[in-house]
């Protein structure tokens, strides 16, 4: 996939899109790096392995396929690094020659692709971060969400799942970097969703998509983007699924022993929208327990002003291939043996009603087809 990227000048340097016929650059950098820069953080062995997975020339091609790369050239024309983004969020890639680091090229590279995330209307910017360049990423926002063992070539080496939010108006587009361009909630708190041109004591200042575009044409933004990709004016159900992805956890209901529902909090492993959400739990858990007597339960969860309700079953899955699928580094801490543990099982929600409560609108859906 790919997006129009007009090339750009950075004191001095250039920033241009990287297409196929780059590749033998683009390997050359990507080999010395890693043999140089990451060998610090890395065994002989280990950077070796790494490097090798660049060696393929087919690989190259679907990574420029399925990414936007943009490529930082110096007076001369080499390529000194280079980075990309995709329409998901992903940052496949940040490298820099070994002769350039410390030279403020990462940071430009980094703003290069972010502006990518923002004409996107990506909300949430998803990287495997190697141990060298984890400081680079924490300085400049990203949080470590996970440390993982992760396959090069052939072997498994730390790595780090890092996220970093992007901050723009939902209703609007516009960054929002800083706390003064956040809106106002009716009760005067901030609201992280909407910018103070667009939501002001929890009332909108647009009743349409048509006048929010007009008002954006007005402020003569340069940069502007598919406004459907922003959460305001996403279908209800697209809304609900943007609020679980923001977050850090859900409530999850079962019924016990004596009929009372009993909440606890837990993490979501990957969800379809809102129609089914998968999680982790122990089979000795109160909540298997729970499940295996009666699979009805329920989950909720909360952002800003929004909330969501949903109800259904829940299936207790153990089977092997599920396992590992959904089987993540930092697991180890709670199950010992790995994705084989006889205690580890995935909890799969069907969600047979929504209730939804967003942007001070209400809705109950049905969702036909999840028999559980």
């Amino acid at each position: 996939m790919t997006q129009d990227h007009h090339p750009s000048e950075h004191g001095g340097l250039h920033m241009r899109p990287l297409t196929v016929q780059d590749i033998p650059r683009m390997q050359e950098l990507f080999r010395t790096t890693v043999l140089t820069v990451n060998s610090r953080d890395y065994t002989e062995e280990e950077v070796k392995d790494w490097a090798s997975c660049g060696d393929s020339v087919e690989h190259w091609k679907e990574l420029l396929s399925a990414n936007s790369y943009i490529g930082a050239t110096d007076i001369q024309g080499n390529i000194i690094g280079f980075s990309s983004m995709n329409s998901d969020g992903h940052l496949h890639s940040m490298f820099v020659h070994k002769d350039w680091q410390g030279k403020g090229v990462a940071g430009m590279l980094l703003a290069e692709v972010e502006k990518m995330a923002r004409q996107y209307g990506i909300h949430k910017i998803v990287s495997e971060v190697s141990i060298t360049a984890r400081p680079f990423f924490e300085k400049r926002g990203y949080r470590v969400v996970a440390a993982q063992k992760a396959k090069a070539n052939k072997l498994f080496m730390t790595n780090y799942r890092m996220e970093k939010e992007m901050r723009i108006c939902q209703s609007c587009g516009l960054p929002m970097p800083s706390e003064d361009l956040l809106g106002t909630h009716g009760d005067g708190h901030p609201c992280t969703e909407y910018c103070r041109n667009c939501f002001q004591k929890g009332l909108f200042t647009s009743y349409s998509i048509d006048e929010q575009r007009k008002a954006i044409s007005a402020s003569e933004r340069k940069e502007t983007l598919d406004l459907r990709t922003l959460k305001r004016w996403m279908p209800v159900m697209q809304q609900a699924a943007w609020i679980l992805d923001r977050c850090g956890y859900v409530f999850l209901s079962t019924i016990d022993g004596n009929g009372f529902p009993r909440p606890v909090a837990i993490d979501v492993l990957r969800h379809d929208g809102i129609a089914e959400l998968w999680m982790t739990t122990a089979l000795s858990s109160e909540k298997v327990k729970h499940l295996r007597t009666c699979p009805k339960a329920g989950i909720c969860f909360v952002y800003e002003a929004d909330s969501v309700t949903l109800t259904g079953t829940a299936e207790i899955v153990t089977d092997k291939k599920t396992l590992h699928t959904f089987w993540r580094y930092f697991m180890i801490h709670y199950f010992p043996q790995g994705p084989d543990d006889p205690d580890y099982c995935i909890l799969r929600f069907h969600t047979r009603e929504a209730t939804l409560w967003i942007d001070r609108k209400s809705a109950c859906f049905e969702l036909s087809g999840n028999s559980g």
